[in-house]
């Protein structure tokens, strides 16, 4: 347990994930045991004590401890955490925070951004090296990835990039190596470097202890057609749901200093909190949803829907924000001189940000009851109404979200949504936002929407490190799901 990163109230969610984990492995233990004895016929008597493995032939299986990483160990050590998972007196995490400008030519597929990024540095550490994300180049010719593609995108080409108002010269390997021999190692600032799914950023001067830099950047993508990516995609040039989007600032942590994991396609993610302000440009009559709170409604959005929506949070029944007779009249948003909305979104202490758009969405809302001092949450859905049954994933939003709150932590941000999306995302997870293929139906929708909501909390507020710790990730989200479904 003291792996995870703070996102909100870490310590009281990990005592409860902590509580889980346990009950996972003595159910387990219990239950291979019984079905033994009951095969063999000798089940332990009334009498019997079964945690003392009176009158059972086979006693429970014998679990090797966890060891934790020796830089885990160290940092305990350091006072920077502690064994029960709970911050030292030394804590410290870093901080970065996004500001991105978006847009998508659905007719193209194609998405072009640009980013103004400041990382806050609160370890006690000189950093002299920024490394960042570039998820989409896993859909490039030549990069390492252990998932199939039937269909390569190019990835993202990245056409700027600056830190604190200078510009970087992109570089490779052979490049770079020819100017440190004929320069020295002073070369190598002032340059950047793609290496797959990484980019590595030398700085100029190493960035102090308690000091910030400034990171800009643009870029551009495709969005892979549905059934040749996985995680993000697009239906028909109707339906996008777009993740790992964005040049994104790798964690520098106390336990494993500077991540570098590549993205391979399986196992996901590892990734600072921050505060996001994402502002997303698309055609009139697409409705957009993502991370964080919509902040311009009534400049998107026609004012009876503003009006449901803004009402919506409160209600224990369902609304249509944007109905199907509101799209099928051509009123789903507002009508707009150049025919195109720019939708603004905010998120505070978020890990990631993800969004969705689709010119078929419709918008049902409902509210939660939390037990957070936020108070209730907004739920929303948006799905084509031609899929009848995903208007019931509402519901099965609210109760997830509901059951959640009441048996690990209550829910800390103010909404969660559920997307309909194209096969390839099957069921993904992140900050407040979830999609889901449109295949899903009746119990097994139900049952998709639990589960990915449960992630809200493991590992988008515990914050654990995806890659190396899936049993984490899916195991408690699997253990936690069952008991939200059998309620």
């Amino acid at each position: 347990t003291g792996i995870g990163r703070r996102g909100v109230r870490r310590g009281s969610a990990m005592g409860r994930i902590a509580a889980a984990l346990v009950v996972i492995g003595v159910a387990a233990g219990a239950r291979a045991d019984v079905a033994r004895a009951q095969v063999t016929g000798t089940v332990a008597g009334d009498s019997a004590n079964p945690a003392d493995g009176a009158g059972l032939i086979w006693t429970a299986p014998v679990y090797p401890p966890v060891v934790p990483p020796e830089g885990y160990r160290q940092s305990v050590a350091r006072g920077v955490r502690t064994e029960d998972g709970r911050p030292g007196p030394r804590y410290w995490q870093q901080k970065v925070d996004y500001d991105i400008d978006v847009s998508l030519d659905p007719a193209t597929a194609r998405v072009e951004g640009s980013e103004t990024v400041v990382l806050h540095n609160d370890s006690p550490d000189s950093i002299p090296q920024v490394v960042l994300h570039l998820y989409q180049n896993v859909f490039s010719a030549g990069v390492p990835r252990n998932r199939t593609l039937s269909a390569l995108t190019g990835g993202m080409t990245v056409t700027r990039l600056a830190v604190d108002g200078t510009e970087l010269e992109e570089t490779n390997r052979e490049s770079l190596r020819e100017r440190i021999r004929t320069q020295g190692p002073a070369a190598m600032a002032g340059v950047w470097m793609p290496m797959g799914t990484l980019g590595f950023v030398r700085l100029p001067e190493p960035l102090a202890p308690g000091d910030s830099l400034q990171i800009e950047a643009e870029w551009s993508f495709e969005v892979p057609a549905d059934g040749t990516g996985f995680r993000l995609g697009q239906l028909d040039h109707e339906v996008y749901n777009i993740a790992q989007w964005y040049p994104q600032v790798a964690v520098y942590d106390d336990v494993f200093g500077q991540d570098a994991s590549p993205y391979l396609g399986n196992g996901e993610f590892y990734t600072e909190f921050g505060d996001f302000r994402v502002r997303v440009t698309v055609p009139e009559g697409w409705l957009v949803v993502g991370t964080g709170m919509l902040q311009n409604p009534d400049e998107v959005l026609r004012p009876e829907a503003v009006r449901r929506l803004q009402g919506a949070a409160a209600l224990d029944t369902v609304v249509a924000v944007v109905s199907a007779g509101d799209r099928e009249a051509g009123r789903a948003t507002l009508d707009v001189p150049g025919n195109r909305l720019t939708w603004e979104f905010a998120a505070d202490s978020v890990r990631d940000f993800a969004w969705a758009t689709s010119i078929r969405y419709v918008w049902h809302a409902t509210g939660a009851k939390t037990g957070s001092p936020r108070g209730r949450a907004l739920i929303q859905n948006v799905f084509d109404p031609k899929v009848e049954e995903w208007a019931k994933a509402t519901l099965y939003a609210k109760h997830a979200i509901e059951f959640y709150s009441e048996y690990m932590l209550p829910y800390p941000y103010p909404q969660a949504t559920a997307a309909m999306g194209p096969r390839q995302v099957n069921g993904m997870e992140y900050p407040m936002i979830t999609f889901i293929t449109y295949g899903a139906s009746g119990r097994g929708l139900n049952g998709v929407v639990s589960h990915e909501l449960s992630h809200f909390w493991v590992p988008m507020i515990v914050g654990s490190k995806e890659m190396a710790y899936a049993w984490m990730d899916e195991g408690l989200t699997t253990f936690n799901n069952s008991l939200s479904m059998a309620d």
